[in-house]
């Protein structure tokens, strides 16, 4: 993990209006790209927020349609393609919408900021089991394989995008957070060829 990401204040910045942060890799989602602005379309009562999307190349403009079609006026919505700066990006957001890849979800501890994750189901299980870690320690919410994704999220979102339990999930992800995971890495290689 880039040691921006360790360098990301820990304290959220400070609202209105929040900023929801949908981080769909290098490459994008088509399956996030469609989840949130659904999710935010099936809201009763859509907060004012800010979402910065990164929807990966071949997606923005779709993306962008989704939401000009779908978005409640109260959403800010910023669709880019791929972003340059990812800690910077984390710095700047309350919440995160993401995959539960390993670099994502170390990227995500150092950076402490909490997370809504939805494990790619043909991963073999193991990001469901990273989101699953996450989960446990208070850091995130996983939206699993079986359930309405949409829905779930929808369901969600009042509740996680609350002041107090957005900086309960950021320190819970810190906690997680192995800045000497490299070097402790390297130690256990050399033991093992010792």
């Amino acid at each position: 993990v880039r040691r921006s990401f360790f360098a990301v204040p820990a304290s959220l910045p400070p609202p209105p209006p929040g900023v929801l942060f949908l981080r769909g890799g290098s490459q994008g989602s088509q399956e996030l790209n469609r989840l949130l602005p659904e999710a935010l379309a099936a809201l009763t009562e859509p907060p004012s927020i800010r979402v910065l999307h990164q929807a990966g190349p071949e997606h923005v403009e779709s993306t962008r349609a989704r939401y000009r079609e779908l978005a409640p006026d109260s959403v800010d919505p910023r669709v880019v393609g791929f972003l340059e700066d990812p800690a910077a990006a984390l710095a700047d957001c309350h919440l995160v919408v993401a995959r539960a890849g390993a670099v994502t979800l170390a990227e995500l501890c150092a950076a402490g900021r909490g997370s809504v994750l939805v494990p790619l189901s043909l991963a073999g299980g193991h990001q469901a089991t990273n989101a699953g870690r996450l989960e446990r320690a208070g850091a995130a919410r996983v939206l699993g394989e079986s359930s309405d994704r949409t829905s779930a999220l929808a369901d969600l979102l009042p509740g996680l995008l609350d002041r107090k339990r957005l900086e309960s999930m950021a320190r819970a992800a810190r906690t997680l957070a192995r800045e000497d995971a490299g070097e402790r890495i390297a130690d256990n290689l050399e033991e093992l060829a010792a």
